[in-house]
């Protein structure tokens, strides 16, 4: 991935790029399904941690964006 990540900066190869984000989520897609059929595992609560994470993302963009909105006013 280090040599792909070099390719992608030297060449900018948009393809390549595209492939490796594919690939990563494919793989983590693979490390939750394993995860979730684990028996000590609770999928409550990390699927309320994945939301928190989700809300905490968006009230942030949300507070950026009124900040940016008061400074191009004045």
């Amino acid at each position: 991935m280090g040599m792909a990540w070099g390719f992608i900066f030297q060449k900018k190869l948009i393809a390549l790029s595209i492939g490796i984000i594919v690939f990563k989520y494919a793989i983590l897609g693979i490390i939750i399904f394993t995860l979730v059929k684990q028996p000590w595992f609770d999928t409550l609560w990390f699927s309320l941690g994945v939301a928190s994470l989700i809300l905490s993302a968006f009230v942030y963009g949300l507070k950026e964006a009124l900040r940016e909105g008061k400074d191009d006013v004045i």
